[in-house]
């Protein structure tokens, strides 16, 4: 994305929960039929192809409408991305995502590979469920700096104590070692649980895989790590 484009999209994202609850909002309840089929259609289409990689021309015929019509509902291109990414983020940061995965953090009521792999099959399911969204907003965490402060801040906020809590707990019950630094444990892990994300569901998304026996794998080489 070239740098004005940059700057106009940190000027139509106002990062601030009360401005993108109110994006959620229009994202989530449409006004008519069509504007959520053009909102389905820059979902597809920005997933697939990124902004700069998609016309106007295509999203109208996408949302099967005129090209009057979608200008209608939103006046640029860049309206239209903003109000998807606007949504994605309130829903992934303070909506749906982040919330649900903090309570599976904070319930520690099993065995941690259980525990472990209870988890990651439902990011694994969200995932696949939500394909285009991830692009979207690992595209804008890449390309656009103060975004990905923003977003970093909230993972921190919601997720990274959470998690540390956790691994302690784990070491309370002797079920991982003591001398594990718990901080640079959970750094890791969520480096790769995220890379598994990003490589089944944005990388290579048509390649064939068990993602029940490759979780199973990770845990091993997390367990047992990799040296004879």
């Amino acid at each position: 994305m070239r740098n004005h484009e940059r700057k106009r999209l940190r000027t139509h994202l106002r990062l601030t929960k009360k401005n993108l609850q109110n994006e959620y909002q229009k994202y989530k309840n449409p006004a008519s039929e069509k504007e959520a089929d053009i909102l389905k259609a820059g979902e597809i289409l920005f997933g697939e192809k990124g902004f700069d990689g998609t016309t106007t021309k295509e999203l109208a015929a996408k949302a099967k409408v005129t090209e009057r019509t979608l200008f209608k509902y939103f006046a640029t291109k860049q309206e239209l991305y903003s109000r998807i990414l606007s949504g994605i983020v309130y829903e992934v940061a303070f909506a749906v995502q982040m919330v649900k995965l903090r309570e599976m953090l904070e319930a520690r009521k099993t065995k941690f590979a259980d525990w472990y792999l209870f988890m990651m099959k439902d990011r694994v399911a969200m995932a696949r469920e939500n394909r285009h969204k991830i692009r979207i907003l690992v595209t804008a965490i890449l390309q656009d700096a103060d975004f990905a402060e923003f977003f970093g801040k909230v993972w921190k906020e919601n997720l990274y104590e959470p998690a540390l809590d956790a691994i302690r707990y784990y070491q309370s019950t002797g079920e991982i070692r003591s001398d594990v630094d718990v901080e640079t444990y959970v750094r890791t892990s969520y480096s790769i649980n995220i890379s598994y994300l990003l490589y089944r569901f944005v990388i290579v998304p048509d390649l064939p895989v068990d993602d029940d026996a490759e979780l199973k794998k990770i845990l091993h080489i997390i367990s047992q790590g990799i040296l004879a």
